[in-house]
């Protein structure tokens, strides 16, 4: 969630590949909740996509790092997602009441 949460700011920088380079292999196993499973699935489709458009149209990847690739495919099966930012992530799952109470 580091990363995720500082992708503008890591692909603005031009140091995001470099960050979920060095990352550790991420295991999806302790994700016991839909909520959990939603927010890691929106979370690795960010940095996915911060990953492989980093340096724009002319430089983006073939191949992902396993670190990343392995648990984004792992949630996404899980959640009978497909590994790509979806319109479930960006805007059905990416939501939260102004006010909790109303």
């Amino acid at each position: 969630m580091d990363i995720a949460l500082r992708v503008p700011e890591l692909v603005h920088s031009h140091e995001l590949r470099f960050h979920i380079n060095k990352m550790p292999r991420l295991s999806s196993q302790f994700l016991q909740t839909h909520r959990e499973l939603r927010l890691a699935h929106l979370a690795l489709s960010v940095m996915t996509m911060g990953y492989n458009w980093q340096e724009g149209e002319n430089n983006t990847v073939e191949i992902l790092p396993r670190n990343l690739a392995l648990p984004y495919w792992e949630v996404s099966q899980r959640l009978g997602l497909p590994p790509i930012l979806t319109h479930a992530d960006v805007v059905l799952a990416n939501w939260r009441k102004k006010d909790p109470e109303g």
